[in-house]
C-alpha cells in the first residue's frame, strides 16, 4: 500500500508541474487542502487552497514558464500522511520582452490524503531558491 501511495505523490507532483505553467488557478487551487499554506521565497505567505490558487494562476500572465522538476525523496509518515522534497527549475520567458532566466529551487511539500475521495493535497509547500540546483 505505501509503494502505491508513493506512487501516487510522485504523479501529483508530475500532474502539478504540467498545470503550473497553464495558469489554472481552479485546478491548482485543487491540489491544496482548503487550509494550505504556501511559503516561497521573497514573497508573503498565503493561506487557503482558493488563494493560494490565485496567486500561482497569476504567474502565466506575467512570463511563459517551462519547466522540469525532479522529486529527492518521499517519506510516508503514515497512510495519510506524507513528505516530498526534490529540486525544480522553471525557465522564465517574462512577458513584457525583459531577460529570460531560470529559477532553480528545492521544494519540501506536507501532503495529506482526503480522507473521503483518497486524493493527495498539499498542505504545506515551501519552495527556496538554491544556487545548488543547477
Amino acid at each position: 500500500m505505501m509503494a502505491d501511495h508513493q506512487q501516487a505523490l510522485r504523479d501529483y507532483m508530475r500532474h502539478w508541474y504540467e498545470v503550473f505553467p497553464r495558469g489554472d488557478a481552479g485546478t491548482m487551487a485543487s491540489l491544496y487542502t482548503d487550509d494550505a499554506r504556501l511559503m516561497l521565497a521573497n514573497l508573503p505567505r498565503v493561506q487557503g487552497n482558493k488563494a493560494i490558487g490565485a496567486m500561482i494562476g497569476a504567474f502565466p500572465s506575467y512570463a511563459e514558464m517551462n519547466c522540469r522538476h525532479e522529486v529527492t525523496d518521499v517519506d510516508m509518515l503514515s497512510d495519510d500522511l506524507a513528505v516530498v522534497t526534490g529540486s525544480a527549475w522553471v525557465d522564465v520567458t517574462p512577458r513584457d520582452g525583459s531577460a529570460p532566466s531560470r529559477d532553480a529551487s528545492r521544494f519540501v511539500m506536507v501532503m495529506k490524503r482526503d480522507p473521503d475521495s483518497g486524493d493527495w493535497r498539499c498542505h504545506y509547500d515551501v519552495s527556496q531558491h538554491t544556487p545548488d540546483v543547477s
